[in-house]
């Protein structure tokens, strides 16, 4: 499957989201870097990473494993409060005052799959205290009715420990419950009520078959690996309940200090805003392991031998793999910028262009046109170097008047208040564009380099044109080619946005135009306040008289009505 349709059928992010991501480099699957959204992968087998963060597959979902404390609100828990009425809740963070949790979970759909799940088999109150009225919960069973009638503790208790035993893995005992319930069905004629006890039961599969490897049986740890290098500390935590691991959290961090005091700052944060468990299991000091359990109330250890040990020395390795990730993800990146920009100083034949100034102009059928300029510094975007044109000269459709206009004034300017030449000139247009942007540096004595950027039939970056007016065109999942790309699309959005305001601008004046008392400055003031024409033609006397003398907002809206009949 293609891995944007992947991405966003998943609902991970929209297909032009991945799109960006994958040209900002940001994606990968199985440790490779992607660099085409069309390039297909096999989903059942993908661990897909987006920066930070790791999906995995599973039953037609994609799991977050390792979401940074910072990423959201924390890791999902299932919640039985401790009310007078118990209610079971989603939750993303544990206060231990306010009753039972379970978890943590990879994944939020994960979590909510096991509640909507247990709020089937073992009900409790469902909606919230306020409520004094039956509710539509208790009409389909899932809520035992404390907002219209009283529930005894016992029926809590029972259904708590239902709860309890499916959150505990005992899930035989679950089913020697619903097959009970399921018979006794059938008995009364209950057909529909026993139909709905197998739909539980066969759901009761999806509920137990939990991500991780069965390592540790019963065991309810974390496991902390840590490795430092070169200034960079990774910490890798892994959560086990029952002997399950459901959830990998990793961090990337600068050192502050020694890495073993880093890692147990670290901890210490991290479990403020998670569940503690009873006990953690980390290669700390004696006397920092001692400082850890005080300040976590848990009980720190470093094993020695066996099973706990082997588990230990994985969230090492896979702390250690963590940073090397890290590391070879920003050589991907030097490689798509940098690299890139040496490979088009290469291809040019000129030293590898550091500060790139990239042209493109916009207009409809020569109306209000327009030009921008978009900067890139070593690959990398300068949003505060662009600049904006209105075209002055030029008059209807001429694209190669216009570059040679724009460019004549820019590179004027450039001269004139000896700002910073850049080392190369890329203007969004073949030969013809190419050969104005020549003519125009020519006129002022300037000699820069020049190139453009031409699209195929498609209207998709195709060919790199060089100042001799030869063509070159580009491999498309090289790196070179997805910078050249990535200009050419932010240049043109640039314009096109430039272009946009200005046309609205344009008509706004157009319709204004001739009406007693409504000069350019408050023509100006309506533009600023309305923006469109279509929300000055829907604004009332009262509304336009804020900004105008009541006699020129009631001429405004004579005109407009006037011009809409």
């Amino acid at each position: 499957m293609r891995i944007d349709r992947l991405l966003s059928e998943l609902g991970i992010c929209t297909r032009s989201q991945v799109k960006q991501l994958i040209k900002d480099g940001r994606v990968q699957v199985n440790g490779e870097e992607i660099l085409s959204p069309s390039q297909k992968v096999n989903e059942k087998a993908a661990i897909v990473r987006i920066d930070d963060v790791e999906y995995v597959y599973e039953e037609f979902v994609y799991f977050a494993l390792n979401k940074p404390v910072g990423y959201g609100t924390g890791y999902p828990y299932i919640q039985i409060t401790n009310e007078k009425h118990p209610r079971l809740l989603y939750a993303r963070s544990v206060v231990k005052s306010k009753g039972r949790y379970y978890g943590p979970f990879p994944d939020g759909s994960r979590a909510y799959r096991i509640l909507n799940y247990l709020n089937q088999v073992y009900p409790l109150k469902k909606c919230p205290p306020s409520q004094k009225q039956k509710c539509l919960y208790y009409d389909i069973q899932q809520c035992l009715g404390a907002c219209f009638k009283e529930v005894s503790r016992e029926d809590y208790a029972k259904n708590i420990n239902g709860i309890d035993r499916v959150m505990k893995g005992n899930y035989q005992e679950v089913l020697v419950d619903l097959n009970g319930r399921e018979a006794r069905a059938v008995e009364r004629l209950d057909f529909e009520s026993a139909s709905r006890y197998r739909d539980l039961i066969s759901a009761l599969a999806n509920v137990s078959g939990s991500q991780a490897v069965d390592l540790l049986s019963g065991s309810t740890a974390d496991f902390v690996g840590y490795h430092a290098e070169n200034g960079m500390l990774a910490l890798v935590i892994f959560s086990y309940v029952e002997g399950k691991l459901l959830a990998k959290h990793s961090v990337i961090s600068e050192q502050a200090g020694e890495p073993s005091e880093d890692a147990a700052a670290y901890l210490i944060q991290f479990y403020s805003q998670n569940l503690v468990p009873k006990r953690i299991y980390v290669s700390l000091s004696t006397n920092e392991m001692f400082a850890l359990g005080e300040a976590l109330g848990s009980e720190v250890l470093r094993p020695e031998r066996g099973k706990l040990k082997t588990v230990l020395l994985t969230a090492v390795k896979n702390s250690r793999q963590t940073l090397l990730d890290q590391n070879r993800e920003q050589q991907r990146k030097r490689a798509r910028t940098e690299g890139a920009v040496e490979q088009l100083g290469a291809l040019l034949a000129i030293a590898p262009p550091r500060l790139i100034e990239v042209f493109d102009n916009s207009n409809i059928q020569g109306d209000s046109p327009v030009a921008a300029m978009v900067v890139y510094r070593n690959g990398v975007k300068s949003p505060s170097l662009y600049r904006k044109f209105h075209v002055r000269e030029v008059k209807g459709p001429n694209d190669f008047a216009t570059f040679q206009e724009i460019i004549y004034r820019r590179y004027f300017k450039v001269l004139n208040e000896n700002l910073t030449r850049p080392d190369l000139v890329l203007v969004d247009g073949g030969a013809p564009q190419v050969q104005a942007t020549l003519n125009a540096l020519r006129s002022l004595g300037m000699n820069l380099p020049v190139a453009g950027l031409a699209k195929d039939h498609r209207h998709r970056t195709n060919a790199l044109i060089k100042s001799d007016l030869s063509e070159t065109i580009l491999e498309r999942e090289s790196a070179l080619y997805f910078l050249l790309a990535n200009m050419q699309e932010e240049v043109h959005r640039f314009a096109i946005s430039f272009f946009s305001k200005t046309r609205a601008k344009s008509l706004i004046r157009s319709a204004l135009d001739g009406i007693e008392g409504l000069g350019s400055k408050r023509q100006q003031t309506l533009i600023e306040q309305f923006g469109a024409i279509n929300r000055i033609k829907e604004a009332s006397l009262d509304e336009l008289s804020q900004y105008v003398p009541p006699k020129v907002a009631a001429a405004i809206l004579a005109k407009m009505k006037a011009t809409s009949t």
